[in-house]
């Protein structure tokens, strides 16, 4: 037996006994703490393929798949509130204290003449997010009723202002579609901005916005991101895992492309590849203005397209 195969085999197995715990209620299943057992993956692939006999390779996965079942109950999800997994027996959450929504939100910071800058943190996001620019507010958030509610916190210092938006109570499930946020932003000051996305649908129309930087951590997440061609230059960071993302970029802008990427699909139409994992637009060295785009994904599909 090759240990691709085998390997292969132990991953379906292991998600199969954890799908089949959580159908027959033996353990309560949430997404979230899934998310941080994916570079189990890769830790599998490289035993597959290091130089030893397959015994050993065969003893190491089956070792390294027994340890993460055990440590899954244990598993917090991606912020700190109640265990991802939790076998009934040893569930410490109080069902009654999650059975109630929370309201719908509503924050709005008036727009400021004085504040040029910005950063915008978004921590532990699920279910529907949208993101884009508005002439009428610094910043202004919405949240549909749901069984999260968040924190948002600011901070001024002279030209700048910090934006953090977390959650405050609740509980991200799996399945968390009823968690619709929209967020717009003041297009008149230039923006650095961190999302941490998980289990979310992220639309983040920017066109009219000015992006210095955009970080972006997601898993299970389907990110849609739409670039303007205001900036001279704007950096964008992706990390995710068992993602979908699709890049707009403005055909009057160069683009350059670096990823790292394991069992990712990529679609990068009209680029050159300039390296391993490096590739540009044809009209990156004469445009004016450009696009920096930093890949690092696992079994992810990405694409890029020009508009």
């Amino acid at each position: 037996m090759k240990a691709r195969s085998f390997f292969w085999g132990v991953i379906f197995v292991l998600f199969g006994i954890l799908l089949l715990l959580k159908n027959f209620d033996y353990i309560d299943f949430n997404w979230t703490a899934l998310f941080r057992y994916w570079p189990v993956i890769l830790i599998m692939l490289g035993i597959s393929i290091l130089p030893m006999k397959s015994l050993i390779k065969y003893v190491l996965v089956i070792i390294l798949a027994i340890g993460t079942m055990i440590s899954i109950p244990f598993t917090r999800p991606l912020f700190d509130y109640p265990f991802g997994f939790n076998f009934h027996s040893l569930r410490i959450d109080s069902d009654d204290y999650y059975s109630d929504k929370f309201d719908d939100q509503v924050y709005t910071i008036p727009k400021k003449d004085d504040i040029k800058t910005g950063r915008l943190d978004l921590n532990a996001l699920a279910g529907d997010f949208k993101l884009e620019g508005t002439d009428l507010d610094l910043l202004n958030f919405e949240k549909s009723p749901s069984h999260i509610q968040y924190d948002i916190s600011t901070e001024v210092i002279n030209e700048d202002i910090s934006v953090e938006i977390k959650p405050e109570r609740g509980r991200i499930y799996s399945n968390n579609n009823e968690n619709l946020i929209n967020l717009q932003i003041d297009k008149s000051i230039k923006w650095d901005i961190d999302i941490d996305a998980a289990a979310s649908k992220c639309e983040l129309n920017l066109q009219g916005n000015m992006i210095r930087n955009l970080f972006v951590d997601g898993g299970a997440t389907d990110i849609e991101i739409k670039l303007g061609d205001l900036m001279k230059e704007t950096k964008v960071n992706l990390n995710s895992a068992a993602a979908k993302i699709v890049v707009y970029i403005p055909e009057s802008s160069g683009c350059k492309i670096k990823t790292s990427s394991i069992l990712s699909k990529k679609q990068f139409d009209d680029f050159e590849k300039v390296s391993t994992g490096v590739y540009k637009s044809d009209n990156f060295d004469n445009s004016e203005n450009k696009v920096y785009i930093n890949f690092d994904a696992a079994i992810s599909k990405i694409k890029i397209k020009r508009y």
